[in-house]
């Protein structure tokens, strides 16, 4: 069990509260923006829409507990 403090605590949950495009999703995860979006399309990848670009939210990729 990994212990946290408050502080890290906080750091970590401002850093997953970052919305990435499907180009920063793709870096991100080491994968294709055609693989980002075949799997927003199979919703693996939970996106919304902003003016026709999407927007994904980094914590959907983590354990948060």
């Amino acid at each position: 069990m990994v212990i946290m403090t408050v502080y890290e605590q906080i750091l970590k949950a401002n850093s997953l509260d970052k919305q990435m495009t499907i180009s920063e999703t793709a870096k991100y995860l080491n994968l294709s923006t055609q693989t980002v979006r075949k799997q927003i399309k199979t919703g693996r990848i939970k996106a919304t829409s902003h003016n026709k670009q999407f927007r994904i939210l980094k914590a959907q990729f983590h354990d948060c507990n």
